[in-house]
């Protein structure tokens, strides 16, 4: 019996051909500055946290 759907044509062999990957802009000065800051701000959020959450367990044992 045969299939209704062909199993192999050239379409579908070129369909699945991976496209070329066009080489990506230069990262703009600003965005560049954005990452740096977000950084900063992360490494700011993560050095505050550890203390305020010592803080909070210690005062919660005094209560």
């Amino acid at each position: 019996m045969e299939s209704i759907f062909p199993m192999s044509t050239g379409y579908d062999q070129s369909r699945h051909k991976q496209k070329k990957k066009q080489p990506s802009p230069p990262p703009s000065q600003s965005s560049v500055q954005l990452r740096k800051l977000e950084k900063k701000q992360h490494i700011y959020s993560t050095n505050i946290i550890q203390p305020l959450r010592e803080l909070r367990i210690s005062a919660a044992a005094y209560t």
